[in-house]
């Protein structure tokens, strides 16, 4: 098992531009985070890995405080530290946001890291990972009605996933199937109070954990 899971910063501050970094679909990720937080209505929240920010800004103008943290010192975060070991007190905040983090570290120490997140949690833990695979969708508008849509995703399940200096895993991918994932999940104890699978975000997935 490898037991560097802190290793080295994978992703360096100059990635996280507006300009290359926040193309459509990410734009749209960060408006499901927000909307699965403040549909919760928190009054605090840790954000780790906050990127460019944008989730960050945007909960405290809806007056939410925020506290970011992120392994890399030089990304402006209010706390440097590790998601494996949180330098919080137990139940410090109402939500845990972990978006587009975990698939940085081996999967062999997944379940570390949600024991981390849940002991620093009051209510909830919010999860966004990548999820590998082919979209099929149909849309149509009917008029005087809202636009349908159906799609469908089928996952790499046959696709071995490889390092690729940044991912170590991906959900959709042999050994990653949102199935297993989620079994493992309520294996070790947790409550799934929802999970977000959306058609123009195709490429995350979004868990909500709740706290028993």
């Amino acid at each position: 098992m490898d037991t560097n899971y802190i290793s080295s910063v994978q992703v360096s501050k100059e990635h996280y531009k507006i300009q290359s970094y926040v193309k459509k679909q990410r734009w749209l990720n960060f408006y499901y985070q927000i909307q699965s937080i403040l549909q919760i209505r928190p009054q605090n929240v840790l954000e780790i890995g906050p990127g460019p920010g944008i989730v960050t800004d945007t909960l405290r103008k809806s007056n939410i405080s925020v506290v970011t943290l992120d392994i890399d010192p030089n990304n402006a975060s209010n706390v440097i530290g590790c998601v494996m070991n949180l330098p919080f007190m137990d139940k410090s905040f109402d939500v845990v946001l972990c978006s587009q983090v975990l698939e940085h570290i081996s999967y062999d120490f997944f379940k570390t890291a949600i024991n981390s997140l849940y002991r620093v949690s009051k209510k909830y833990i919010i999860i966004g990972l990548p999820h590998s695979g082919i979209k099929f969708q149909l849309q149509f508008k009917v008029p005087y009605f809202n636009t349908f849509s159906f799609f469908k995703k089928l996952p790499f399940f046959w696709r071995k996933h490889s390092f690729d200096g940044q991912h170590y895993w991906e959900v959709g991918k042999r050994h990653y199937l949102k199935k297993q994932i989620r079994n493992q999940l309520i294996n070790w104890g947790y409550k799934i109070d929802g999970e977000q699978f959306y058609f123009d975000d195709p490429g995350h997935w979004i868990l909500t954990l709740r706290r028993q």
